[in-house]
């Protein structure tokens, strides 16, 4: 009965993404329950790398691309994300 229900959790995930975040790309998975999000083209969309480039330069800690879009996901969609790099 679990899998079923993930499997139906993924599907529900893909259609939500499809629909509203078009941007984002999902590519279901296998054997768990997570959803890998792909967001290159939001990055792109609102300059998380000149973001980050310019946070870096003038502060004290070097902020990373991932840095800027998991605040933007939080502060625009309340959406938390977890960086694919950890």
């Amino acid at each position: 009965a679990l899998i079923p229900y993930i499997d139906g959790n993924h599907d529900l995930v893909a259609s939500r993404i499809h629909d509203d975040v078009p941007m984002v790309k999902y590519a279901k998975a296998e054997g768990t329950y997570l959803a890998w999000l792909d967001v290159r083209e939001v990055i792109e969309a609102v300059g998380a790398k000149e973001t980050a480039a310019r946070e870096t330069a003038s502060g004290s800690e070097e902020v990373s691309p991932e840095d800027v879009m998991r605040r933007w996901f939080a502060e625009n969609a309340g959406v938390y994300l977890n960086p694919g790099s950890s």
